[in-house]
């Protein structure tokens, strides 16, 4: 895949995926690309893959307290 071969569609949904606008699921579902495709076009444009920083949940900053021996 060339860089010219995504639709103009498809190299907009890439760079909202790259800046994290845009999700993992959402742009396989529109796209149709494997993960290993994504990666291809992203360095082909000089893209980063997006950062995750997911939530915390109490039961996890629990359980790392647990491990660690702090609070109970």
């Amino acid at each position: 895949m060339s860089k010219g071969n995504l639709s103009k569609e498809h190299e907009q949904l890439l760079e909202l995926y790259s800046g994290g606008v845009l999700g993992w699921r959402q742009f396989r579902c529109s796209t149709g690309l494997a993960f290993g495709e994504v990666l291809v076009e992203l360095g082909k444009r000089g893209l980063a893959l997006p950062r995750v920083t997911p939530e915390r949940r109490p039961e996890q900053d629990a359980l790392l307290e647990r491990a660690l021996g702090g609070p109970k």
